[in-house]
């Protein structure tokens, strides 16, 4: 249907107003130049001439026409531009998923953190004031500190010598602590193949 919109209404309405400009230099228009064309709705009255009724109507149709194409573009362009978007963020997912899989083989394997339920107008904790304890089991005291380092999603943290079988039976947990303000964030039982780990507050 749009597409019926988009072509026929503008070639007709353009092919009205020809028609009507051509009243004026063909023969044909001997017989409309002079009718009038009465309109009585709602208690208005109004008179015009033929011709200029078949020149509001064609400019009637091809402004639809032009709408509708419009309205059809931007919604085409959208729609691609939000696929390429998903193609792109698909592609950097599998890239992510990938790093991971070959830091694991190298033992060594970076993890980008965010933080959850930042303050608003407040600016984030430096990653220097930032520490990261990683805990095999969530329950366990036994833990590892990391350093954390400056990212583009926040934060991120590099286990040194760790293997993809640490994980095998673990249920493991990452903690950020703010020696600064002392506020507190987690990540419980997360997957070691995400590529990007959320932490959420600790309330106190």
């Amino acid at each position: 249907m749009n597409t019926f919109i988009q072509i026929i209404f503008p070639v007709f309405g353009l092919l009205m107003i020809v028609f009507a400009l051509g009243a004026f230099f063909f023969s044909y228009g001997n017989r409309i130049k002079e009718s009038i064309q009465r309109f009585d709705f709602l208690g208005i009255k109004l008179e015009i001439s033929v011709i200029t009724a078949i020149i509001i109507g064609g400019m009637m149709f091809c402004g639809i026409g032009i709408y509708v194409n419009e309205y059809g573009f931007k919604g085409k362009y959208e729609k691609e531009k939000n696929n390429q978007q998903l193609i792109t963020d698909l592609k950097r997912a599998l890239q992510d998923k990938d790093d991971i899989i070959n830091s694991f083989k190298s033992q060594t394997i970076t993890y980008h953190l965010a933080l959850e339920d930042l303050d608003e107008g407040t600016p984030p904790p430096s990653p220097k004031s930032l520490i990261c304890v990683y805990r095999k089991y969530w329950s366990s005291d036994d833990s590892t500190i990391y350093n954390v380092l400056p990212s583009v999603n926040g934060y991120k943290v590099t286990f040194q010598n760790l293997s993809f079988q640490e994980f095998a039976d673990a249920s493991p947990s990452l903690y950020l602590y703010d020696n600064s303000t002392k506020k507190k964030w987690a990540c419980h039982s997360f997957n070691p193949l995400t590529p990007i780990l959320t932490l959420k507050p600790i309330r106190n």
